[in-house]
């Protein structure tokens, strides 16, 4: 089977639109993508600040402060954003 010219790929992420309002908030940067799995696993993209991250653990049942936690030990208690936005 050929591919056509024009053809696309696409997983289901997030995107941010927006950084944290409050602290409260997963820390990250507009602009980057990101997608939470089954076992509390995740993985980001974040082009602003030129990194990737994946987080593999198997935690049942899902537990959402792992990712407050790991972003939070990445980004810094307080980022809100990349400077200069």
């Amino acid at each position: 089977m050929v591919a056509p010219d024009q053809s696309q790929f696409g997983f289901d992420l997030f995107v941010r639109t927006g950084e944290a309002k409050t602290k409260a908030e997963n820390r990250g940067a507009s602009g980057e993508f990101f997608w939470d799995g089954a076992w509390s696993t995740l993985f980001w993209v974040d082009p602003a600040n030129d990194m990737a991250v994946v987080f593999l653990v198997q935690k049942d049942p899902y537990d959402f402060s792992l990712h407050h936690d790991i972003r939070r030990a990445v980004y810094g208690a307080d980022y809100v954003g990349p400077a200069g936005n």
